[in-house]
C-alpha cells in the first residue's frame, strides 16, 4: 500500500466513487420506482376496465430479500474502503 492509493484515480477514490454510484443508484430506484408511476399515471389514463386500473393501481412487490442484500452490499464496501484507508 503507497501513497498512490490516495491520489486522485487511486484505489480509495475508486471505491469511493463505487459506493456513491451504487447508493444513487441502487437505492435511489428503490425509492423512485419508475416502472410503477409509469404505469399509474400514463397507462391507467387509456385501460377501460376497472379492475385492470385496480391492478395498475395496486403497490408494486417489495422484495426483502434484494433490499436487504443491497444494503448488505453498501456496508461492505463501505468497510472495505475504510480498512484500505487504515
Amino acid at each position: 500500500m503507497t501513497q498512490a492509493w490516495y491520489e486522485s484515480g487511486g484505489v480509495v477514490s475508486q471505491a469511493f466513487l463505487l459506493i456513491v454510484t451504487n447508493f444513487v443508484f441502487v437505492e435511489g430506484l428503490k425509492v423512485f420506482q419508475i416502472y410503477p408511476l409509469v404505469m399509474r399515471h400514463l397507462v391507467s389514463r387509456f385501460v377501460i376496465s376497472q379492475t385492470r386500473k385496480n391492478a395498475l393501481w395496486a403497490p408494486p412487490r417489495l422484495l426483502m430479500g434484494d433490499l436487504y442484500a443491497g444494503a448488505v452490499k453498501t456496508v461492505a464496501l463501505c468497510l472495505i474502503c475504510i480498512l484500505t484507508a487504515i
